[in-house]
């Protein structure tokens, strides 16, 4: 039974067979320090052998220099030479080197040149095959103590000789020669390695030709498994395989036989016989060629003839000559195949002929083709139109290809986007104005031309609401919005109406003589839209000569206290310019308000009114800069100077210099 240090070795060793390569020092020297005591430990065991106290005093040998291979750890061939160096406490000639291999790859073996003595320092190692080789020397001395070196390495297969044989599996020797009846011939090479054995990897394989036949060539097509070599004229080749330094060389005599045609495309591409050739116009052109095993041209052009032996509906093939090229016409897209023939052998020529595109139509929606020089007018927002197409053959298209939309010219911020939804295509435009857009696809292409007109969807009269003394006027005002929700620059053609007096064309309001609730109504085309009017009747307070229905409603409303305060006349002032102006009607109102004494107001405030709507010298400046008198026409910046400079004491003096 092994003792337990014994299996700890095997173990170790076991594990050192699994460790990659980068553990090896380490690893060896813990195996030298546990060999070395396990050999001192086996001594001390042994009483009979040796006194216990000599055992004591010897000290075991050591490892000087580790076991290493000349040349490195990686062995080309089938043999290197190993070398290690012990040191004891006494001469080195008394050690003894004893080898052995620890682990080999399966069927592997080790030879030794020299074992079991001091000479075997340094001796010869000799493998029967590649592979991964552990193996170690011990180094004992003369008292049995030991201690141990081992070196794992790999052993290389090594590329030394190629094999050549023949599609038959026949072994083409070097020198000999080859009879060949064909165009070509596949070859096998083996590479060995230095023990005869096949190369696990197969190194790449270079192929060429010595001597060949004048002006003769010769390829070489390599394809997992082995090498074709496929010549272009009769007569003997030399032929050389090679790989680095290892060649083989061998004759292959080949014989000329007429075997087939070749047929090329305008830019000299050979297409092979079944091969359905694309053809994206209304022609192809082809070169015919008769030839011999070896893909050459015959030295006499065959004449060919020509059928046409199927084609679409409607469609035929017809083929000239000119100049040695071949073109075959057609008239339809479709499947056509046309037959080549010359003396006993001929050769199908399959086309696909596609449609192309090569014009675009469209046609609106009411059945009238536009184009690009046709302006189509939009009322909405959108138009539509059918796509038409036309191939190369002036044929319609049933399915036309993706057509790429872009718009050419739009409208400040305005877009068109196309969109197709069973087969029609909407452009949906985003404001008015004129546009151009463009469809292209491949080299057809097509401009439409769309005028959007800015049409009437929705109408505003301002004031919504309005409050009137009975016989006062309010001037009311139409706004439009178009389709797209942008604010029109002017409202078409407005028709004013009204159950609350009387209205002009303009929209100016006469208030009835009767009070109540009635409407004013706008209308342009079959658009309308409506203000809520109510009319009362003046109070007892209420000067009647005020005309302005704003002003009259504003001041009836703050005299309900029977007075007039110095912030109500500044609210009512200021009510004037809310549209950026004072006008006549407006400007006398406010000299009747001031000058009338039915109106109750603290003496101080008609005062002051009155400095801001009579004539005053004062108000020829504000603030330094020119202001003026209040007239009809005044602006409201004016209007609001004075209120200002009279009601706030905001006239604040300008200094002219710093003194």
């Amino acid at each position: 039974m092994a003792s337990r240090s014994e299996k700890a070795r095997q173990k170790r060793t076991s594990d050192r067979r699994n460790k990659p390569l980068g553990f090896e020092q380490l690893e060896e020297r813990l195996m030298n320090t546990i060999n070395g005591l396990e050999s001192n430990l086996n001594l001390l065991s042994n009483s009979s052998s040796l006194g216990a106290s000599y055992l004591l005093s010897n000290t075991p040998p050591s490892i000087q220099s580790a076991l290493r291979l000349t040349g490195g750890t990686q062995v080309r061939g089938n043999s290197t030479t190993a070398s290690v160096l012990g040191a004891d406490d006494k001469p080195e000639a008394n050690l003894i080197y004893n080898w052995r291999a620890t682990s080999t790859p399966i069927g592997g073996t080790v030879t030794f040149g020299k074992t079991g003595t001091n000479a075997a320092k340094q001796t010869s190692l000799t493998f029967n095959m590649p592979g991964s080789y552990t193996v170690q020397v011990a180094v004992q001395d003369r008292e049995g103590a030991s201690t141990t070196s081992t070196l794992r390495f790999t052993v290389a297969q090594t590329f030394t000789s190629l094999v050549v044989k023949t599609a038959d599996n026949r072994t083409v020797g070097a020198g000999t020669t080859l009879s060949l009846d064909g165009a070509s011939q596949r070859f096998t090479v083996q590479a060995l390695d230095q023990f005869g054995t096949l190369m696990a990897t197969q190194p790449t394989i270079a192929w060429r030709t010595t001597t060949t036949p004048a002006s003769s060539t010769a390829r070489f097509a390599s394809e997992a498994g082995g090498t074709t070599i496929s010549v272009n004229k009769a007569g003997t080749y030399a032929l050389r395989a090679s790989s680095g330094n290892v060649k083989v060389e061998f004759s292959l005599r080949v014989n000329q036989t007429l075997t087939s045609l070749s047929l090329t495309n305008a830019n000299g591409t050979k297409i092979p016989p079944t091969q359905t050739m694309i053809v994206d116009g209304t022609s192809s052109k082809l070169t015919l060629r008769g030839l011999d095993q070896f893909g050459n041209a015959m030295t006499t052009p065959p004449t060919f003839s020509w059928s046409t032996s199927a084609a679409p509906t409607g469609g035929s093939a017809t083929t000239s000559l000119s100049a040695g090229t071949t073109t075959v016409s057609f008239t339809r897209a479709g499947s056509y195949t046309v037959l080549a023939r010359s003396g006993s052998f001929s050769s199908p020529l399959r086309f696909q002929v596609s449609q192309v595109l090569s014009s675009i139509s469209a046609v609106g929606s009411n059945g009238i083709a536009i184009g690009s020089n046709a302006t189509t007018t939009v009322t909405g927002s959108t138009s539509s139109f059918t796509l038409r197409g036309l191939d190369q053959f002036g044929q319609p298209i049933l399915t036309l290809p993706n057509i790429v939309w872009s718009t050419k010219t739009s409208p400040s911020g305005g877009t068109a986007t196309v969109a197709v939804s069973n087969n029609t295509s909407n452009v949906t435009f985003t404001r008015a104005g004129s546009y151009i857009v463009r469809g292209t696809s491949g080299i057809a292409a097509i401009e439409l031309k769309f005028q959007v007109a800015s049409t009437l969807t929705r109408l505003g009269v301002t004031p919504g609401t309005a409050s009137l003394l009975v016989g006062a006027t309010q001037q009311f005002q139409a706004s439009g919005v178009d389709q797209f929700g942008q604010a029109m620059a002017s409202v078409p053609s407005v028709t004013w109406s009204s159950t609350a007096g009387t209205i002009n064309t303009q929209g100016s309001l006469v208030a009835a003589s009767r009070v109540g609730s009635f409407t004013v109504t706008a209308t342009s085309g079959g658009v309308s839209s409506t203000a809520s009017i109510q009319v009362t009747a003046a109070s007892s307070s209420t000067n009647a000569t005020l005309k302005n229905a704003a002003i009259a409603n504003l001041v009836n409303t703050l005299y309900a206290d029977s007075q007039i305060t110095r912030l109500e006349m500044i609210q009512i002032l200021r009510s004037a310019g809310t549209d950026g102006s004072v006008d006549a009607t407006e400007l006398t109102d406010f000299q009747s308000l001031v000058s009338s004494t039915v109106y109750v107001m603290p003496s101080y405030v008609r005062e002051l009114a009155r400095d801001v709507v009579n004539n005053n010298p004062a108000n020829r400046f504000f603030r330094g800069q020119a202001a003026g008198n209040l007239a009809a026409g005044s602006s409201a910046a004016l209007l609001n100077n004075l209120v200002d400079k009279w009601f706030l004491g905001a006239d604040d003096p300008v200094i002219s210099n710093s003194s």
